[in-house]
């Protein structure tokens, strides 16, 4: 009934065919991050990917997973030092929540890599530094550590 419409206005079919193939092109590239991004999430929830409360890394953003929308991923970030820093210029040096929420478009999922630290494991690999100089007593830093280790035995 549109095309019917639309048709009073050409007086030429074929005009009004190369004019609707051109909106319909033009719609397409304008939309084609939107589409890719529903795609991602269509992905996301069909091949389990990941789901709320996850701790991901996604575009370069560690954290965990609060929302997952049509087009966007909610992630809380956590503190972690860029690839082949020290971490000395972060104001958080643990991996820790810094008060940050990252929307990362879902198309992420096709262009990077996503790595899930929660999904098919139930623990995290975490390691923990406490440095003890050479100064101090070996057995009493020892007893300290070890103090919380066998109460939860």
């Amino acid at each position: 009934m549109l095309v019917g419409l639309v048709s009073i206005w050409f007086d030429n079919p074929g005009t009004l065919t190369t004019a609707a193939g051109l909106v319909t092109a033009g719609l397409a590239f304008a939309l084609q991050r939107v589409v890719t991004a529903f795609a991602g999430y269509l992905v996301i929830l069909r091949g389990n990917t990941f789901s709320v409360g996850d701790r991901i890394t996604m575009g370069g953003i560690r954290g965990d997973v609060i929302e997952v929308n049509f087009l966007q991923t909610v992630i809380m970030d956590i503190g972690q030092p860029a690839q082949g820093d020290s971490g000395d210029s972060m104001w958080v040096q643990a991996r820790q929540y810094t008060g940050r929420m990252v929307r990362l478009s879902n198309a992420n999922i096709f262009d990077q890599p996503v790595y899930n630290y929660s999904k098919e494991f139930p623990y995290i690999w975490e390691e923990i530094r406490l440095p003890v100089p050479y100064t101090a007593d070996r057995a009493c830093a020892e007893k300290i550590c070890s103090k919380p280790l066998n109460a939860t035995r």
